[in-house]
């Protein structure tokens, strides 16, 4: 695994020396209290087995473009960071991605933007230990003061001072980059490193499958849940989930809307469910071929 740069190092020492201070110092007393609430929360046994699911997923994923080639043991510690900011993270937004069609698509084409090439640039050639130290608290207290300033009008001129600030802090991260491209090309231009790069969006490629059927399966989950509330008779709860899970499948926008339907009418027999269905499919139709109105002229 590749060493941590001096930037992830300062990201580490600070975020270290200022949770160690939160959970230990006598002030934050009721912060402490919300951290030990958030660590139960993470223990509950549900989210336990969705992470168990990802993990083993992802470690087939890994393996399979380890056997396949396209992954090293130098690639652990970019597999490591993209488990925690996307792997780990897109399954709190699962239901934001089922409005969203073209979150899978974006997912992946997102680490092919301009902003995510540079940024990798800069991530590969950092300043020294001393000066990370010092750029990320100040950087970190700047763009607060920016937030605050743009928040109010009386601070309008402070507001352009911060944002000249933060441009020449970027003039400099972007000075230094492409001087250190020119004069170091090598740290870029080499394997390990063009792997580091394609290694995240190949990754989240092989986990879009997870997230799909994830996805599903908490909603039939929760959807299912109300079927509890809306068909007494257990083995027609059970003939209504089959069905739903025939006839539905993927189209689970089709399933939530028949859920929501049958909150008006709570079938009693089968023939009830077949027709209860049967109006979804047909509600469908008429909206993707609305019917032509004759206005007469």
């Amino acid at each position: 695994m590749d060493s941590l740069t001096t930037r992830e190092w300062s990201f580490l020492i600070w975020m270290s020396g200022i949770t160690g201070y939160l959970l230990l110092s006598p002030k934050f007393v009721e912060v402490q209290a919300v951290f030990r609430e958030l660590i139960k929360s993470f223990l509950a046994r549900q989210i336990i087995t969705i992470f168990t699911l990802v993990t083993v997923y992802v470690f087939a994923c890994v393996y399979g473009l380890f056997q396949a080639g396209l992954w090293e043991w130098h690639q652990l510690k970019v597999t490591i960071i993209w488990y925690i900011s996307t792997a780990a993270l897109v399954i709190f937004k699962l239901e934001s991605i089922k409005k969203d069609y073209r979150y899978f698509k974006n997912l992946v084409l997102d680490y092919f933007k301009l902003i995510v090439i540079i940024v990798f640039v800069f991530n590969t050639y950092t300043f020294n230990l001393f000066i990370e130290l010092i750029l990320m608290p100040l950087l970190f207290l700047i763009s607060g003061m920016l937030g605050i300033a743009q928040s109010k009008n009386e601070y309008k001129s402070l507001e352009k001072i911060l944002n000249g600030v933060l441009a020449s802090i970027g003039f400099l991260f972007v000075t230094y980059s492409i001087y250190m491209v020119f004069f170091d090309f090598g740290k870029i231009a080499n394997k390990d490193t063009i792997r580091d790069f394609y290694i995240p969006p190949l990754l989240t490629l092989t986990y879009l499958p997870f997230i799909f059927f994830m996805m599903l399966y908490i909603t039939y989950e929760n959807e299912f849940l109300k079927l509890q509330f809306l068909i007494n008779n257990r083995w027609l709860r059970i003939y209504a989930k089959a069905c739903a899970l025939l006839l539905f499948n993927v189209r689970i926008i089709l399933l939530e809307r028949w859920i929501a339907s049958l909150s008006f009418y709570k079938p009693h027999t089968i023939s009830e469910i077949h027709k209860s269905i049967r109006q979804i499919f047909k509600m469908v139709s008429i909206e993707s071929n609305p019917p032509k109105i004759n206005n007469g002229s």
